[in-house]
């Protein structure tokens, strides 16, 4: 991991939003994966990266938190093995970008449509067998709650949402028994 300035490599900016971009923006870097689903301080910090964040409103930024994030860790704390648990995160580009000022960066820094996460795990006192479930939530339409999914139904939100073609679905935990 490195900071921003020492990673000025070629090309940095046609392929990733940077600080720079969020400055006078209404929009704040959100999450894609919770800081709160860390163990260290290594962990923490390695959530704060531009490649863990897409663009937020305030607004959203909080009920996503409040609707989904602060969810997944109740119910791990409570039904998994060791409170532990696979976590998949992620976004549905948007029909929108930040209008950004610098030269070349129109159209660079998609906001997303979606947030979603997805988490599966080996539940706490029945050995070989797993739960999971899914969020997601639509951005840009004020605070709300995050919908619910079973992983099945997740997967099949996505393969829709990102408009695969016929054949191809996602498959967010593979076929593992309970988290399909």
């Amino acid at each position: 991991m490195q900071t921003q300035a020492a990673a000025q490599l070629p090309g940095l900016l046609a392929h990733q939003a940077v600080d720079a971009d969020y400055v006078g923006q209404p929009f704040q870097k959100g999450h894609l994966y919770s800081r709160n689903h860390n163990t260290n301080d290594v962990q923490v910090h390695a959530t704060y990266t531009l490649t863990k964040a897409a663009p937020q409103r305030g607004a959203d930024n909080k009920a996503w938190y409040h609707h989904m994030e602060s969810k997944i860790i109740e119910y791990i704390d409570a039904a998994c093995e060791d409170r532990e648990a696979f976590i998949v995160t992620g976004v549905v580009p948007g029909n929108n970008y930040m209008h950004i000022l610098a030269p070349g960066s129109k159209g660079r820094v998609n906001i997303p449509g979606y947030f979603w996460s997805a988490f599966c795990c080996e539940e706490a006192g029945n050995p070989g067998t797993f739960t999971s479930g899914g969020y997601t939530m639509q951005m840009g339409v004020g605070a709300q709650n995050a919908d619910v999914h079973d992983v099945g139904n997740l997967n099949n939100l996505l393969t829709g949402y990102y408009n695969l073609p016929a054949g191809q679905n996602v498959r967010l935990f593979g076929q593992q028994a309970g988290c399909s």
